[in-house]
């Protein structure tokens, strides 16, 4: 087993021994799922192994879970049929444009955390952070970070490096701001 990312080897160290009833559905994700899916849905812990992004196939999953539908067809889902003892490998969807990952305000609701998991000290002085997305994709291919394997992987799939609008990252910057 390679190693592309520590958290999913840390992850195998415990996960294998909890116990998750048989009706449940265990979804992975991630950069280890994106570039190593056959390895992920293989072990045998996963019923599902998004690979690439997973706004979109997420959202098919839970509308289909809902209705009771199948969900051996979801683009960007490796799905392994427990009745069967099969692995369905569907396509990858293309890359979501700004629009489609933006297309209003992007603070996610962090109401239900307590206020202690946002301060961090900083100089001296504890600060309120908190974090949202302004781009996906790196421009870069550095030798040291999975983002070469990631654009490889999404070759042909759209434009790899979106941003935010400026007027967006602002709006989003000023609401947290006030609150």
């Amino acid at each position: 087993m390679s190693c592309i990312s520590f958290e999913y080897q840390f992850l195998l160290t415990f996960f294998p021994d909890i116990h998750i009833p048989e009706e449940t559905l265990v979804l992975i994700g991630g950069i280890h799922a994106t570039l190593k899916p056959d390895e992920v849905i293989s072990s045998g812990l996963f019923d599902l192994v998004c690979v690439g992004e997973g706004e979109s196939a997420f959202v098919e999953i839970l509308t289909k879970f809902e209705k009771g539908q199948d969900l051996s067809d979801i683009k960007n889902i490796y799905f392994r049929d427990k009745n069967r003892g099969t692995i369905i490998k569907n396509p990858r969807r293309k890359l979501l444009n700004e629009n489609e990952l933006w297309k209003s305000s992007t603070i996610p609701d962090y109401s239900f955390f307590d206020e202690k998991y946002f301060l961090y000290p900083f100089d001296g002085k504890m600060y309120r952070r908190y974090g949202f997305e302004v781009a996906r994709g790196c421009p870069f291919s550095c030798t040291y970070c999975g983002n070469t394997a990631l654009k490889e992987a999404n070759k042909g799939l759209g434009r790899f490096v979106r941003t935010l609008p400026i007027e967006l990252i602002k709006e989003n910057m000023q609401k947290l701001i006030d609150d």
